[in-house]
């Protein structure tokens, strides 16, 4: 998937080890149809404005908001 990012921020969380992992959010215009796609990566090399091509995976979650179940999608970047 190509996409021009448009944001990027950093937000490290605790594995399940108890050791730091160092986590990046980015936000992307997808160059086909215009649709923008937020992503995790433990990569930070992507830089803002720039264009990059990338493979994601798409899962869903269950998440429980006020008493009521919604299905939310996550983009993750997969490394080959």
């Amino acid at each position: 998937m190509i996409l021009k990012i448009t944001a990027k921020k950093e937000k490290p969380f605790i594995g399940d080890e108890g050791d730091e992992i160092i986590y990046f959010w980015y936000s992307g215009l997808r160059e086909e149809d215009g649709a923008t796609i937020k992503f995790g990566s433990l990569s930070g090399d992507y830089e803002v404005g720039s264009i990059v091509d990338i493979l994601l995976e798409k899962s869903e979650r269950i998440v429980d908001r006020k008493g009521k179940k919604i299905t939310k999608y996550v983009y993750k970047e997969v490394k080959i």
